[in-house]
């Protein structure tokens, strides 16, 4: 991948635009969407893997709604605020397993009818593995000291979805075909374009241009002798489409930790972590069109249009945090996480298949790769809780995540300042919420319940659809939880239940529009608007032993 495809969709990619400079009064066409733009790395690719949920970590942190920046003595408290490892007074290890039952809906502003499938996706996950060593005990001013090594679910990107549009003016092909004549008018010529020229090998056809490519491979977008394109060989002017999406993703975000806390006097207690996260996260797509009314002289019957982007890679980052405990039973928690200073690598790849009525032609790309490093938000998170004697904990937290605060590195500085006026115009600080209780009516047995609510990083209003999104991430997500938990001698057995609700940004499927000096013109060949919104249920069971 090549510069030229950072600044494509730098210079206005967090809304979807994702492409070119305008060049003095030649107008530019714009090509986007989400199915135009799955080999970009954006804004959209920073922010999802910059997103934290604490209720995967252990039971108890989960049903209390992931409020543990004030309290102590668990196992999250290595990636909530490691301060509360000085709480422990003994040593610990746990191990906490969860499924995941995730379900996306998806709503449409199209002219199109709309339809959906199951988009269901059940999930084992491995969410928390502690040991907490208490290695000191004392009676002067340090009172106890202990450390930590740990294993954090912070993300599930599990998901599944499947949605179609029936009767659509507009097909991908409208997109590809004014890509086409874009890529014409800067120099690719038709014969560029031949397998046998290795065309995605040409340092002058851009990745997100291989799609367009691969249209004019399969002859969906046929190529005259007189250099013009045309779909009309294939796709009547009267033709409507019937097109569908299934979306496969797979993945999360995983933090390994090793920490140190202290106590001091029973007042203040003190902590630090360092992170090392391993990041993955797959997605297919498989995208068909099919045709109303076509009544071409070679008619396409079906277009099979499949698309496979990967990221892998790591992230390191630390996190030191103080709880002060100025009168019994009340804690004040303070934590700060440093940016995760993160190092992806993407990996590509598409194929097309176009089924005509009296043949079938398949052609596929190569896998392309390229490397990128990011910083996430640095994040301020503060808690207050109150011990009611030996029945209950109420505990509140607020948490700041600064997104306008990512940054692209280790490219040339023009890229540098896209993506960092990208960030500092689009987005803004994300306002976390959470609170949770826990209520022990006999030593033995607690009950909880919590909540979280985390707030969106969009600057701009979300609802304002010419400023959809060419990707769909979530803006927005609130948590319901609810557990139990059972101590039995040195072990402890705690159930969690946790809702989520989250809504994804709009996006289109695919869209062009014309940059001229007048500026942007109403897009067309435009998909129509999609929404999506995840339910996710979850049930985890954490077993502990004191030693």
């Amino acid at each position: 991948m090549k510069i030229h495809a950072y600044l494509s969709t730098a210079v206005a990619l967090l809304f979807g635009t994702a492409a070119a400079m305008a060049q003095g009064s030649q107008p530019q066409v714009i090509v986007a969407g989400k199915l135009m733009g799955m080999s970009n790395f954006d804004i959209t690719d920073m922010l999802r893997n910059s997103q934290y949920n604490y209720t995967f970590g252990t039971a108890r942190t989960a049903a209390m709604g992931g409020a543990f920046t004030s309290l102590g003595a668990d196992l999250s408290s290595m990636n909530i605020n490691p301060a509360g490892l000085g709480m422990y007074q003994s040593s610990q290890f746990g191990i906490t397993q969860a499924i995941t039952v995730t379900t996306t809906g998806t709503a449409h502003s199209g002219n199109g009818s709309l339809y959906t499938l199951d988009n269901t996706n059940t999930k084992y996950n491995l969410n928390n593995v502690g040991l907490a060593l208490n290695v000191f005990q004392g009676s002067g001013t340090l009172t106890s000291f202990t450390i930590g090594f740990g294993y954090n679910k912070l993300a599930n990107f599990n998901a599944l979805s499947g949605f179609g549009v029936n009767a659509e003016r507009y097909g991908i092909g409208d997109v590809m075909i004014n890509q086409l004549y874009d890529m014409q008018r800067a120099g690719i010529t038709q014969t560029d374009m031949n397998s046998s020229s290795e065309p995605f090998r040409n340092s002058n056809i851009f990745v997100n241009e291989w799609g367009s490519v691969l249209a004019y491979q399969t002859e969906f977008v046929f190529g005259e002798e007189d250099g013009n394109f045309t779909l009309d060989r294939s796709i009547s002017a009267n033709a409507t489409v019937n097109s569908f999406l299934k979306t496969r993703i797979r993945g999360g975000i995983d933090e390994y930790t090793i920490s140190g806390g202290v106590n001091l006097k029973n007042i203040l207690y003190l902590g630090a972590t360092i992170g090392l996260q391993s990041i993955r996260y797959e997605e297919t797509c498989w995208y068909d069109e099919s045709y109303n009314n076509n009544e071409a002289a070679y008619p396409l019957n079906y277009l099979l249009y499949d698309q496979r982007t990967r990221y892998y890679g790591t992230g390191v980052n630390f996190k030191f945090g103080a709880v002060l405990q100025p009168i019994p039973r009340l804690r004040i928690g303070l934590a700060v996480h440093t940016p995760t200073f993160i190092s992806l690598t993407q990996s590509y790849q598409a194929a097309m298949d176009a089924v005509y009525s009296d043949m079938e032609t398949y052609k596929e790309t190569p896998t392309n790769k390229f490397d990128y490093n990011f910083n996430s938000p640095t994040r301020l998170l503060t808690g207050i809780s109150y011990t009611f004697g030996s029945f209950a904990i109420l505990s509140v937290d607020y948490e700041r995540a600064w997104y306008n605060g990512m940054r692209l590195t280790d490219v040339m500085e023009s890229v540098k300042e896209a993506f960092k006026y990208d960030a500092k115009t689009y987005l803004t600080g994300s306002n976390i919420l959470r609170a949770g209780l826990e209520v022990r009516p006999v030593p033995q047995w607690a009950i909880r319940a919590g909540g979280g609510y985390y707030g969106s990083m969009v600057r701009t209003r979300i609802n304002d659809l010419s400023n959809a999104f060419s990707n769909p991430v979530p803006y927005e997500s609130y948590n319901i939880t609810a557990g139990l938990g059972y101590t039995f001698g040195a072990c402890t057995f705690d159930l969690a239940y946790v809702y989520t609700h989250s809504k994804s940004n709009p996006f289109d499927l695919f869209y062009y529009q014309m940059i001229t000096d007048a500026g942007p013109e109403e897009p067309i060949a435009q998909s129509g608007y999609f929404e999506q919104k995840t339910n996710r249920h979850m049930v985890a069971l954490t077993f502990g032993v004191k030693f």
